[in-house]
């Protein structure tokens, strides 16, 4: 195993460049939405001879966006065989991974409960809302809700906190209808 890192150094944003090979078409916005709210973290991989950015393209046009006027970046100086696999592993290996869909919806779950937001996680609240939809075992249809052509009628009702929540669901279940919780 080689470890190719020749050392962290922060640098000016206009000393170093994006790949113009660079296929992958990041969203800038909601990384530029994280550095705002988060700070920037980690590096930027730059080919020292070239200037060019490896791995971190879209964090260093997002940087750029938010005004910031440098960035950490970890030299590299690889042949270009090497440079090119580089370009496309970073961001290969991180759309074939898969998430554990509990745990993804638990930690966005906190992070809403703590801060009253997803803002600077790259989730929206209809993302959260559609995970936790998808969470949700399906009822056996000889329990479920009248349907007219394929459709399930439902209430959503706001509760102001856990206990309002806890005492709704009560006096929903007393009166024989089906319910079950719910945090968006």
């Amino acid at each position: 195993m080689t470890i190719c890192n020749e050392g962290y150094e922060l640098v000016a944003l206009d000393r170093v460049a994006p790949h113009p090979r660079n296929a992958k078409k990041g969203n800038v916005e909601a990384i530029r939405a994280s550095i705002e709210r988060n700070g920037f973290y980690g590096a930027i991989v730059v080919q020292r001879r070239t200037g060019q950015i490896l791995v971190g393209n879209h964090r260093w046009k997002a940087a750029k966006q938010a005004g910031l006027p440098e960035v950490p970046v970890l030299w590299v100086d690889v042949d270009a065989a090497t440079e090119k696999r580089l370009l496309l592993v970073d961001n290969r290996t991180s759309e074939i991974g898969a998430y554990d869909d509990e745990m993804l919806a638990e930690l966005l779950q906190q992070v809403q409960a703590e801060t009253g937001h997803l803002e600077g996680t790259g989730y929206e609240e209809s993302d959260l809302a559609k995970l936790l939809g998808s969470l949700m075992p399906e009822a056996d249809e000889s329990e479920a809700a009248p349907k007219l052509d394929g459709l399930k009628y439902q209430v959503v009702v706001d509760c102001a906190d856990e206990a309002h929540q806890a005492e709704l669901l009560g006096r929903f279940e007393g009166e024989g209808l089906k319910c079950r919780p719910l945090i968006l």
